[in-house]
């Protein structure tokens, strides 16, 4: 008897002690995972892409040497392999341009620098896009962000799809959701006969605000229905969304 409540006891102390073990790995996932792939997560979304632009500045003239010696310390940054001949040098006049691609552990990296000799100024953009929704972009950005020498501005966008097509009251009550996600507080919106867009204020969005119409935003999301494939597709940016949706 006291051999089999000694096993009962040990069994009992295996579980638990599992559970734990799993509980704390769930909990390491969620802490390291984005928190918009969070809030996709919430509505129910798929996850499609995450976008990180980025753009610096220097106040003075860099030759093709000294480009090249700016993308290494790029690369050292972002612990990228050093570049191995994929650099395109190009320009016109007193302009100079160098670009670099390359793909890394699962995300795809677009640099470009562009040096203007009669400005004195070179510009730095760095394009960061991903499908795995376990990188966390906001960690690339703060690894820019330890280069002393240049001060970098960085917006995100984050896309995801809905297997349904959603009407008009059915896009409010998704916004009010990630509105809600983000502690945010909606400064406008934006609605045509596909779409609806807001823009908030959030203060858990991790991001300073800009100014929009004198009010300060950090939060922008979007969702469209698409007609064809009867998916909606959902947009969240920060602190707006770039280019098209």
């Amino acid at each position: 008897m006291k051999r089999a409540l000694i096993y009962i006891g040990i069994f009992i102390f295996i579980i638990i002690t599992s559970n734990l073990a799993v509980n704390y790995s769930a909990a390491r996932q969620i802490e390291g995972r984005s928190p918009y792939y969070l809030c996709f997560a919430s509505i129910g979304a798929i996850s499609l892409e995450s976008r990180l632009d980025c753009w610096a500045k220097l106040e003075e003239n860099l030759d093709d040497n000294a480009m090249r010696d700016e993308l290494d310390k790029l690369l050292k940054i972002l612990k990228i392999p050093p570049a191995n001949g994929q650099i395109v040098f190009d320009g016109q006049g007193q302009i100079r341009k160098l670009n670099y691609t390359v793909a890394s552990q699962g995300i795809d990296y677009s640099i470009a620098i562009t040096s203007d000799a009669a400005a004195q100024i070179t510009d730095f953009t760095c394009t960061v896009k991903t499908g795995d929704r376990y990188i966390n972009l906001q960690n690339i950005a703060e690894s820019l962000e330890t280069d002393s020498s240049m001060s970098w501005k960085c917006y995100y966008l984050y896309a995801g799809r809905l297997p349904a097509s959603l009407n008009a009251a059915a896009q409010r009550d998704l916004m009010k959701v990630i509105i809600h996600h983000f502690k945010g507080q909606e400064i406008n919106r934006y609605r045509d006969n596909r779409m609806t867009v807001i823009t908030a204020y959030s203060p858990v969005a991790g991001m300073d605000g800009v100014d929009l119409a004198g009010r300060k935003c950090n939060l922008q999301a979007a969702v469209r229905r698409d007609n064809i494939s009867d998916n909606s597709y959902v947009y969240i940016g920060s602190p707006l969304i770039l280019g098209d949706y």
